[in-house]
C-alpha cells in the first residue's frame, strides 16, 4: 500500500507538465496511443510488477518525448493489465557529437535479419515453447526503458552501476524509443552491449513512432549463428508483430539448447574432482569418453562440466586467465582474486569447481543448486601402532582374565566333589586347567567316574571349546591387523593433545565457544615460502601436526597416499568436524544460465549421476593406488607378506617367561624348605638317638 502511495505521488509529480505536448510536433503527437500493446500483453502478464526507467537527455531541449507514451502506457495498463508500476526518471548528458562514437562500435557489422515465417512451428508448439521457455526467467517483474533513441540508453547502460542492471538481467526487457528515425546501427549496437555486458537474455526494441518500423519488433538472438558461421553466434532479429502474436514463442530465447555457442567457464585441476589424467581403472570406459574434447578433466566437477555441455549443447572455452586457476577470495581492501575475480568481473559465464556456499563478501555473483555436501575436519596424525607382542597381551582384558580365573577355581573346587577317588585339590584344579587347554592328563577319563561328573566334564568341555576357539579367532585377528592406541576423536582431545595446527584457513575463528577460541590461536598460516604448495594433509603428514581438510577429500588422500605400503593409514580424521557445508557453483550476477543449470543439478542428484561420479573415481584413484603400491613392493623384496619373526612371538615368549619366573621362584623356595625341613629332621632323630644312648648305657 506504502508502494502504490508513493508511486501514485511520483506520477502526478511527473506528469503535470501536459502542456508541453501542444508543443511538440504533429508527426510525433500521432504516435502517442501505445500502439500493438498486444503485442506485449503476454509478456507483461508473466510478471506481476512492471517497472519503468525513463531516460532523459539532460542536454537536449526535448526532454518530454517520451511522456505521452508514458500516459498512454498508464491509460492501457489501468483498464487491460492492472499490474503495479513503478516509474523513475534517469538522467543522462550526450550532446550529439557522441553519437557517433556509440554508433561506430568495433566488431559490429550493422546486420539485422528479418524473420520470415517458413512454417514449421504450428501455433500449438509455439505456445510449448513459450512455457518452456519462460521457466528461465525471472517472472517477479517487466522492465521497460524510454528513451529519446537508442544513443541515450547506450550512453545510460555505459555509464550506469552494473549490478542495478544485472540484478534484473533475468527479467523480460523492453526498449521503447519515441523517436521517427531509426538508426539501425545504433540500435543493433545497444541490444548486442546489452548482451555481452549485462547478460540480458530476453530483451527487445520497438520504435512507435516511427512509420516504417511501428510494426516492427527488434529483439537479440544470442544463439543464432551469424550467416550459418558455427563460430559466431548473436543476431539481431526484427519480427514483425502479427507474427509475434500468432507466435509468442519468438521473444522468448531458448537456454535449454545453444545451438553450439561458446560458454567460457572456469575450471582448474584440483584432485580429486577435477584432475587432468583419469585412473586406469576409467580410462577405457565409454561413459566418459567425451571429457578430453570438453571439459578436458576427470573427476566429479569436471565431468558435470561435460555433461553440462551436452545438456545445454553449447561449445566448452576453458578461461586461460591466470586468476582463473586457482578459487580465490577478496581481500580487506575490496579487491577480489583467483576465480572470484573473474566471475566478478563476468569474463566467464560459469565457474566450474564446486565451493563453499557462504558469504564472500561479494554481492556480484550468485550460487547454483547445490552439488553436494561436505564438512571441514580436523586431520591429525595417526595414533601410533601396537606392536604384535603388546597387542597379544592387550588382547585379554582384565576382567574377562578375571573371570576365566574364578570359572577354573570354580571347576576345580566342583571337580574335587565330583570325583570317585579322592584327591587335593591342586590336582583337581591341574585336571580342569588341562582340559581347559585341551591337554588331556591319564586321570581324568577314569572307569569309576561317576555320571555326575562325566555331566560335569562334557559340560566344561563345550565350554573350553568355545572360549578357546574364540581366542584363537582374537589371535589371528591380532596378527593379520593392525592395533593403534586410541585416536583423537573429538576435539576437546584434540585440544589436550597439544598438537600444532598449520592452514591456510580457520574454521574455529569468531565462535564464542571457549573451546573454539582456544583451538582458533592453535591455528598458524602456512609458510608462504614452504607450505604455499603443499596441502595441509601434506603439511600433517611430514610435520606431526593438524591440518585443516575436506572430509570428502581428506578420505581419499588418506586411502591413496597417506597411506603405508600395507595400507594403513598414516593420518585421521577427527569424526567431531567444526563446520559442514553445501557445496555449488558460482556464476556472475543475473546470469541467463542460472535457472538452467540448477534444472541440470537436481537431475543429476535424482538420476544418481552425482553419487556414481563421485564413487567411480574414488574407487580409480584408491585402485591405481594400491596396484602402484602392490608393484613397488613386489619389485623390492618379491611380495608384501613377510616371514613369522622373532618380533611376532615377543609376546607369548614374555607370557612364558613370566610363568617360567614363577615356577623358578616356587621351585627355589620348595627346595630351600624341603632341605630345611630334612635338617631339623636329621637334627630330631640325632638328638633322639643319643638320648637312647645314654639312656641304655
Amino acid at each position: 500500500m506504502i508502494l502504490f502511495k508513493f508511486t501514485l505521488i511520483l506520477l502526478l509529480a511527473l506528469l503535470w507538465p501536459r502542456l508541453l505536448l501542444s508543443q511538440l510536433p504533429a508527426t510525433i503527437q500521432q504516435c502517442f496511443s501505445f500502439q500493438n500493446y498486444k503485442t506485449y500483453d503476454r509478456y507483461f502478464n508473466i510478471s506481476q510488477n512492471i517497472l519503468i526507467t525513463n531516460i532523459l537527455n539532460g542536454k537536449e531541449e526535448r526532454q518530454w518525448t517520451t511522456l505521452d507514451l508514458l500516459d498512454g502506457f498508464f491509460a492501457m495498463n489501468s483498464k487491460l493489465l492492472k499490474k503495479i508500476v513503478l516509474l523513475k526518471n534517469e538522467f543522462v548528458y550526450l550532446s550529439r557529437s557522441e553519437y557517433d562514437k556509440i554508433n561506430t562500435t568495433e566488431n559490429n557489422t550493422g546486420e539485422i535479419i528479418v524473420y520470415q515465417n517458413e512454417g514449421n512451428v504450428t501455433e500449438e508448439d509455439a505456445s510449448g515453447i513459450f512455457e518452456q521457455a519462460k521457466k528461465h526467467i525471472d517472472a517477479d517483474v517487466v522492465r521497460i526503458f524510454m528513451g529519446e533513441n537508442p544513443e541515450v540508453l547506450m550512453n545510460y547502460f555505459s555509464t550506469t552501476d552494473i549490478s542495478s542492471v544485472t540484478r534484473s538481467a533475468r527479467c523480460f526487457t523492453i526498449l521503447i524509443f519515441p523517436t521517427t528515425a531509426v538508426n539501425l546501427l545504433a540500435i543493433n549496437t545497444l541490444l548486442t552491449y546489452l548482451w555481452t555486458n549485462f547478460s540480458i537474455l530476453n530483451v527487445i526494441a520497438h520504435f512507435p513512432c516511427s512509420v516504417e518500423y511501428q510494426d516492427f519488433i527488434f529483439t537479440y538472438k544470442p544463439f543464432n549463428h551469424q550467416n550459418n558461421k558455427r563460430q559466431s553466434c548473436g543476431q539481431v532479429v526484427l519480427y514483425h508483430c502479427l507474427y509475434i502474436l500468432e507466435y509468442p514463442n519468438l521473444l522468448l530465447n531458448h537456454v535449454k539448447n545453444l545451438n553450439g555457442c561458446p560458454l567460457m567457464i572456469s575450471l582448474f585441476e584440483r584432485y580429486p574432482t577435477a584432475v587432468a589424467r583419469p585412473p586406469k581403472f576409467l580410462q577405457g570406459s565409454t561413459i566418459y569418453k567425451k571429457i578430453p574434447s570438453t571439459s578436458s578433466f576427470y573427476g566429479a566437477d569436471g565431468t558435470a562440466m561435460s555433461s553440462l555441455s551436452e545438456f545445454l549443447n553449447f561449445t566448452l572455452i576453458l578461461s586461460q586467465d591466470p586468476n582463473a586457476q586457482f578459487y580465490g577470495k577478496i581481500l580487506e581492501n575490496g579487491t577480489s582474486k583467483g576465480s572470484l575475480k573473474v566471475i566478478l568481473e563476468r569474463t566467464v559465464d560459469l565457474q566450474g569447481n564446486s565451493r563453499f556456499m557462504m558469504p564472500y563478501g561479494a554481492d556480484g555473483l550468485e550460487f547454483t543448486y547445490m552439488f553436494h555436501f561436505d564438512k571441514v575436519c580436523v586431520m591429525v596424525p595417526k595414533a601410533e601402532k601396537l606392536s604384535k607382542w603388546m597387542g597379544t597381551i592387550s588382547m585379554v582384558t582384565g576382567k574377562f582374565a578375571a573371570f576365566s580365573l574364578l570359572v577354573l577355581l570354580g571347576c576345580g573346587v566342583i571337580n574335587k566333589f565330583f570325583r570317585a577317588h579322592p584327591a587335593s585339590l591342586a590336582q583337581a584344579l591341574q585336571e580342569i586347567y588341562a582340559s581347559f587347554l585341551g591337554q588331556s592328563v591319564t586321570y581324568t577319563i577314569h572307569p569309576d567316574n561317576r555320571l555326575s561328573r562325566r555331566a560335569f566334564l562334557g559340560s566344561f568341555y563345550v565350554y573350553s571349546i568355545v572360549l578357546s576357539t574364540v581366542f584363537s579367532g582374537a589371535l589371528l585377528s591380532e596378527y593379520t591387523a593392525n592395533k593403534y592406541l586410541p585416536d583423537i576423536n573429538t576435539l576437546e582431545e584434540f585440544d589436550k593433545s597439544g598438537i600444532g595446527m598449520r592452514s591456510s584457513i580457520n574454521p574455529f575463528k569468531g565462535i564464542p565457544i571457549p573451546l573454539y577460541e582456544r583451538l582458533a590461536k592453535k591455528v598458524v598460516q602456512k609458510m608462504k615460502v614452504v607450505d604455499d604448495n603443499l596441502t595441509s594433509a601434506e603439511i600433517a603428514a611430514a610435520n606431526h601436526l593438524a591440518g585443516i581438510e575436506r572430509y570428502l577429500d581428506g578420505d581419499l588422500l588418506i586411502r591413496t597416499q597417506f597411506s603405508d605400503k600395507n595400507f594403513n593409514p598414516l593420518l585421521h580424521i577427527v569424526p567431531e568436524c567444526p563446520n559442514s557445508f553445501f557445496l555449488s557453483y558460482i556464476v556472475p550476477l543475473g546470469s541467463p544460465y542460472l535457472k538452467v543449470i540448477n534444472e541440470f543439478l537436481v537431475w543429476v542428484n535424482e538420476v544418481g549421476l552425482k553419487a556414481k561420479w563421485f564413487r567411480d573415481f574414488a574407487e580409480g584413484f584408491i585402485y591405481d593406488s594400491r596396484i602402484n603400491k602392490l608393484h613397488d613392493e613386489t619389485g623390492t623384496d618379491g611380495g608384501r607378506y613377510k616371514a613369522f619373526d622373532f618380533d611376532d612371538m615377543k609376546g607369548i615368549l614374555i607370557i612364558f617367561l613370566i610363568g617360567l619366573t614363577v615356577a623358578l621362584m616356587i621351585f627355589f623356595i620348595e627346595v630351600c624348605g624341603s632341605k630345611l625341613i630334612l635338617v631339623r629332621r636329621l637334627k630330631v632323630s640325632r638328638g633322639h638317638w643319643l638320648k637312647t644312648l645314654l639312656l641304655s648305657k
